[in-house]
């Protein structure tokens, strides 16, 4: 069985799905509620739900509701900045906590989770762009430049017992320009499993990615658009297409993994 791991990425706003194009222009796709539906009936093993907002009231009411009417895993980033926002995300049955931007902040913070959790619910994703072949990371949604190396900020993840990383290139969100697999020949080997996340082009690059490198996929735009465009939306029972597609890219896969 292949181990790598595919994994829907739902992006929302005062609780409304998005999707933008490197970090930005981002337009309406509809109910998160429906997209993890979706997901979940396609047996679709985890999905990351990411809020721009934060930890609002909104939120929360939809986070109950998809981890009540759904079987997937469920990984949550956006807003957590203590460690009463973590109690509060796993007490409604969310089973792992994505950080980014605290993760620069507030060590105590990441430490504390992963002690009273463990290493296993503990996730942080990493924004970054490439300049003149230097990479440099990026918090607040890809506004705020960071200071740090990367190679230097996950070797502290790692010592902090944080159980995967998430590697998301801005410049290629929502673009469909191919993964940045480079991006693994720029850092240093760590003991914990990564997620590529940023710019798949395809169902074959996907398979392709899956069978001969070790590492998983964050997938957004391919999963919720027909075309390389942002009008074709699938997320939508009313789609007389969505059946085809996601057996095509969710049923065809998780048995293709599974073998």
């Amino acid at each position: 069985m292949n181990s790598n791991r595919t994994i829907p990425i739902l992006l929302t706003d005062k609780g409304k799905l998005l999707k933008g194009k490197k970090f930005k222009n981002h337009v309406y796709c509809g109910d998160p509620i429906n997209a993890a539906r979706v997901f979940s009936e396609f047996n679709c093993s985890e999905i990351a739900y990411f809020s721009r907002s934060g930890l609002d009231s909104k939120t929360l009411q939809i986070l109950d509701k998809i981890v009540r009417h759904t079987m997937c895993s469920f990984a949550y980033g956006g807003g957590l900045c203590s460690i009463d926002d973590v109690n509060t995300v796993f007490k409604l049955g969310v089973e792992k906590c994505i950080f980014n931007s605290i993760a620069y902040q507030d060590l105590d913070l990441i430490k504390n989770a992963v002690l009273r959790y463990g290493s296993q619910a503990i996730c942080v994703s990493v924004d970054y762009k490439i300049f003149n072949e230097k990479i440099y990371l990026y918090s607040k949604n890809g506004t705020k430049l960071e200071g740090i190396k990367l190679n230097e900020h996950l070797s502290k993840l790692v010592d902090l017992g944080v159980g995967e990383v998430i590697l998301s290139n801005i410049d290629k969100d929502g673009t469909r320009s191919g993964i940045d697999l480079n991006i693994l020949k720029n850092i240093n080997p760590i003991p914990i499993p990564i997620i590529i996340s940023g710019g798949l082009s395809s169902r074959s690059e996907l398979k392709d990615i899956i069978e001969n490198n070790q590492v998983s996929l964050g997938v957004g735009h391919l999963f919720m658009f027909m075309n390389n465009d942002f009008k074709s939306n699938l997320l939508s029972y009313f789609n007389p297409n969505f059946k085809s597609i996601f057996s095509k890219y969710l049923q065809t896969l998780n048995s293709y993994l599974n073998e």
